[in-house]
């Protein structure tokens, strides 16, 4: 069946079952709107000057890094500048790609676990950042060659990335960054992730943190690349939509994120995704490949 085409502003889907893996050396960046995914996204940072927003953590980061970005996981470059273009590897893994590789060993999921969650930046350095950048190269080389047997070769790949990372967990290694920056961003995004539900107006959260609501506005804007509100909006949003996905009665879903009553949450819903909340398992599934 041809797939219909969906409004698509904060999420993206796998353009294909599997994974696909890119390559890009960038010296200007159009504005990227803060955005999340429906898969696993992993950035290997070669090179460039910029912080990088994940969740509600904020990271400098350096060469060798490694993001790992679950799916409904905001986040976004910040650039400080092109005076050393923005070199990068983007891997995307499908659900349904990285759960074939749970099926064959659980331990690879450790990452996935509540008790490593927000564990997001792998800080690999000598041997190791080799390693890890010459996978990501011949990664991407096998994928865009499409030779025979590239995605047996992709899937051996991905696993190695996962084995060396889920070790770097087990062991406890200073390796994994636990303490981003802290800056007054950051702190603004660990309040609404924690009071998703309750009132977040600028006027609240000014109160919060003693400090003017438009100059929260204005820093908020000028790092987020979106509005104060757009942001709030966008979580609830997706913090609605996964309630959805997990069976919670659609006249319900309002109440768990934040929003005043179902007709705000289906306005904001149907214009952000561009389908009824209603719709949403029907539009997940097909995108997602599933049976």
């Amino acid at each position: 069946m041809e797939k219909k085409i969906i409004k698509q502003k904060t999420y993206m889907y796998m353009p294909e079952k599997d994974y696909a893996v890119y390559y890009y050396e960038d010296k200007v960046l159009p504005e990227i709107p803060f955005h999340y995914h429906e898969f696993y996204e992993l950035l290997f940072f070669v090179d460039g000057n910029l912080d990088y927003i994940v969740g509600d953590n904020i990271y400098h980061l350096e060469k060798g890094d490694l993001l790992i970005i679950p799916p409904g996981v905001f986040h976004n470059p910040i650039i400080h500048n092109f005076d050393i273009p923005y070199k990068r590897f983007v891997l995307w893994i499908s659900v349904f790609a990285i759960n074939k590789i749970f099926e064959l060993d659980e331990d690879a999921a450790m990452f996935t676990k509540e008790s490593v969650e927000n564990s997001y930046l792998f800080r690999s350095k000598g041997h190791i950042s080799a390693t890890l950048q010459v996978s990501f190269r011949t990664l991407f080389e096998s994928f865009e060659g499409k030779q025979i047997c590239y995605k047996s070769e992709g899937y051996s790949i991905i696993t190695q990335i996962l084995i060396l990372y889920n070790r770097e967990l087990y062991n406890s290694s200073k390796n994994i960054i636990e303490e981003p920056k802290d800056t007054l961003i950051s702190n603004i995004l660990k309040y609404i992730n924690a009071n998703i539900t309750e009132d977040l107006s600028l006027d609240k959260v000014a109160s919060v943190f003693f400090i003017n609501k438009y100059t929260i506005s204005h820093k908020f804007k000028d790092v987020m690349k979106i509005s104060y509100y757009q942001y709030v909006i966008q979580k609830r949003l997706s913090i609605g939509k996964y309630n959805l996905l997990e069976g919670m009665p659609v006249s319900k879903v309002h109440k768990s994120c934040g929003f005043s009553d179902y007709a705000c949450f289906y306005r904001a819903f149907k214009k952000e995704y561009g389908f009824s909340p209603s719709k949403l398992k029907e539009v997940h599934r097909e995108y997602m490949n599933i049976e």
